[in-house]
């Protein structure tokens, strides 16, 4: 939900959990970078590529975080995974 509102603060606050990782995934396959380029959250895309976040990762629909960000025309988050 963080990334998905661009939390930034709450993205930082979860990832210093131990243990967390920047690519966990939800009952779908997803990551918070799915949804970060998916509502055009370019500050929480930045700060999850920067945590190791992988923009390779498929999620159960075959969707890369790059494929929803040009689906939605972000193309700030395009230029940032590309």
């Amino acid at each position: 939900m963080a990334a998905r509102h661009d939390d930034v603060q709450m993205i930082e606050k979860i990832l210093s959990t131990p243990g967390m990782k920047a690519d966990t995934f939800d009952v779908r396959g997803r990551t918070p970078l799915h949804f970060a380029a998916q509502h055009g959250c370019s500050r929480s895309a930045e700060l999850l590529l920067k945590r190791h976040a992988s923009p390779q990762i498929k999620g159960a629909d075959g969707k890369t975080p790059l494929s929803l960000a040009i689906e939605n025309n972000h193309n700030d988050i395009v230029s940032m995974l590309l």
